[in-house]
């Protein structure tokens, strides 16, 4: 239900990204990472096993030719119609923890309208519980969502698995099954949207906006975007257009 038809879906939006400057979208993410894997295991506290499809985050949308991507975007069959699960609910349901998810900075296709940046979430169990499991698939990692008409690719997904001491390790399986037990975290990192229209031509108000809400770094402002920046980074109120660089970048 997925994957073959959010290919296809994938190649018709950039096809019509590409005929002209004016219509269409760029390439959006694939794949469900483990923020959107299917995780299971056995719950002592009720006795039972359970099972859950989880939407813990999102991935990014692709970039129109007149609009940013949509951040809630998930993959191409859902449309930005999915229901992100509610981590407090979760975690009273379920013997894990989702500890983090937050926006994926620096992950979106830059462009005139970029596309949306993916997500980082890590989720394990509880430190007296048994393993979970997870399942899930990196479709994306390789062949990354392109831009269109000038746009440049997104970072595509990738999962980690954190041990008790934080040291992290690459799982490198597109289609992951990967066993969590207790003291150890899954790191899920979702893809970004394709750019749209040459990133220099972005305005500069929507990059320091993109820098002020952390969807961009200020490094990545400058060296993609060519916006400079000045102010103190850790005091975002503080940050303003560098005219006479940007000018000169």
């Amino acid at each position: 239900t997925n994957t073959v038809a959010d290919r296809a879906m994938g190649m018709i939006y950039a096809a019509f990204g590409r005929l002209a400057d004016g219509i269409g979208v760029a390439e959006p993410c694939w794949g469900s990472p483990p923020f959107q894997g299917v995780v299971s295991g056995f719950d002592a506290k009720r006795n039972e096993p359970f099972i859950l499809q989880l939407f813990s985050g999102t991935a990014g949308g692709p970039a129109t030719y007149e609009s940013d991507g949509w951040l809630t975007f998930s993959i191409p069959a859902g449309g930005g119609l999915a229901y992100i699960d509610e981590t407090e609910v979760v975690e009273q349901k379920y013997p894990f923890v989702i500890w983090e998810t937050y926006v994926r900075p620096d992950s979106e296709g830059a462009g005139r309208t970029r596309g949306a940046p993916g997500n980082i979430a890590i989720y394990g169990p509880l430190p007296d519980s048994d393993p979970i499991e997870a399942h899930y698939s990196l479709d994306g990692s390789f062949n990354v969502p392109k831009g269109v008409q000038g746009g440049g690719p997104a970072l595509g997904p990738a999962a980690y698995l954190i041990d008790s001491d934080g040291v992290t390790t690459h799982l490198p399986d597109i289609v992951g099954e990967q066993v969590i037990p207790p003291g150890q975290r899954i790191l899920s990192h979702s893809a970004g949207g394709g750019g749209y229209g040459h990133p220099h031509l972005r305005s500069t108000a929507a990059v320091l906006t993109d820098v002020v809400e952390g969807y961009i770094s200020i490094d990545r402002a400058r060296d993609v975007y060519g916006i400079a920046l000045t102010g103190d980074p850790t005091k975002v109120e503080t940050l303003k257009v560098d005219d006479d660089t940007t000018l000169a970048l």
